[in-house]
């Protein structure tokens, strides 16, 4: 579908309100017009220096209305990649990135010579190809974590590998978030890391609770479920079948990491918490992917992933890599994330995929 200046102001608009809702800061979107499309992109407030790996462009074709992700080239350089990889004709394939801003992650290695590396995490339909050294890795791995092979972290290790990097003298330019599990398994395995940057293994029991008072009291469930949609609005708007899961759970932890049955498990937590806020552009765009309401019940690893349920009371977790689909009801969800079934991922047009990633190991 053809689109106009005012389309790619409207996404700029977006982009920049998503980020000033993430930062708390009054973030800009700028807009300029080349051959084929618009560029869009965003600035933090006049004045501050841009993030690390910040200044990434979003480009609108103007006659599909397709979006793609590019690096934060200058405009001459990226119309000129642009015009090269675009399709001669036909919109471009459906993919997540016609609904951002998502969770995406940005990783960056830098070698002793001077090269640096980065790239942005996958979350198109198709899972990306890896250098034949990681990708004969991945492989040989038992219990991965689900959707490892979209991150962020191991696609810049794939770039620098393909590279002929030594990685053993390289480092990484560190982000708030530290790696899955299996990221860091490689960059160990590769030597960009030593063995002691891996988090020890651990079980424990799943520890369900009903919060209390000081004096001993405890929250009815009725009540506990009224104060959460309360913390959280009225930026997120209640979903009634998230009532039922909070009532029903309202603190779930779980510390156990290790191999699972079919994939890594990873520490998670049920509980509402006011920083969910911070994820209501997510929210938003997976919502429009998935044609329905959602809204967060809890975290996974940290804030790596986010626990949400849908108008149906169906669980899934969105992470940088996309959403995934943990279970129709809350405590089929518990026993995939706490044994490490693998979950299915949702496409793009809403759908769940039955491939894996990484052949033979499941859906991940």
């Amino acid at each position: 579908m053809p689109t106009t200046i005012d389309d790619a102001r409207r996404l700029a608009e977006r982009l920049a309100n998503a980020a000033t809702l993430r930062s708390g800061r009054p973030w800009r979107g700028f807009v300029e017009e080349f051959g084929s499309g618009w560029a869009v992109w965003t600035a933090p407030p006049a004045g501050e220096r841009p993030d690390i790996g910040g200044g990434a462009k979003t480009v609108l074709d103007k006659e599909t209305g397709g979006l793609s992700r590019w690096p934060p080239w200058a405009i001459d350089v990226l119309a000129a990649e642009y015009e090269a990889a675009r399709p001669v004709s036909g919109p471009p394939p459906p993919d997540y990135p016609s609904l951002l801003p998502l969770l995406e992650r940005t990783a960056w290695i830098e070698a002793p010579d001077g090269r640096v590396w980065w790239h942005e995490s996958s979350v198109g339909d198709m899972p990306p190809e890896l250098d034949p050294a990681l990708a004969e890795w991945l492989r040989a791995q038992p219990s991965p974590v689900f959707g490892a092979r979209r991150h962020a972290e191991l696609l810049v290790l794939s770039r620098a590998l393909g590279d002929g990097a030594d990685l053993a003298r390289s480092s990484i330019r560190r982000q708030l978030d530290a790696p899955c599990d299996t990221c860091l398994q490689a960059y160990i395995h590769f030597g960009l890391l030593d063995e002691r940057a891996i988090p020890p293994i651990g079980r424990t029991a799943l520890i369900t609770d009903v919060p209390t008072f000081p004096d001993g009291r405890a929250f009815e469930p009725k009540r506990w479920a009224q104060i959460a949609f309360e913390l959280l609005s009225p930026v997120i708007p209640p979903v009634e079948a998230a009532r039922g899961v909070i009532e029903r759970y309202p603190l779930v932890v779980s510390d156990t990491r290790g191999p699972g049955r079919e994939c890594w498990v990873r520490p998670f937590r049920l509980g509402i918490t006011r920083a969910m806020t911070d994820h209501m552009p997510a929210l938003i765009g997976f919502a429009d992917l998935m044609r329905a309401v959602l809204y967060p019940i809890g975290t996974v690893d940290g804030d790596d992933g986010l626990i949400v349920v849908n108008g149906h009371g169906q669980i899934f977790v969105l992470d940088q890599a996309g959403a995934w689909f943990c279970g129709p009801d809350i405590d089929t969800a518990l026993t995939t994330l706490s044994e490490g079934h693998a979950p299915l991922r949702v496409q793009a047009d809403g759908s769940f995929s039955t491939r894996g990633d990484h052949g033979e190991h499941g859906p991940v």
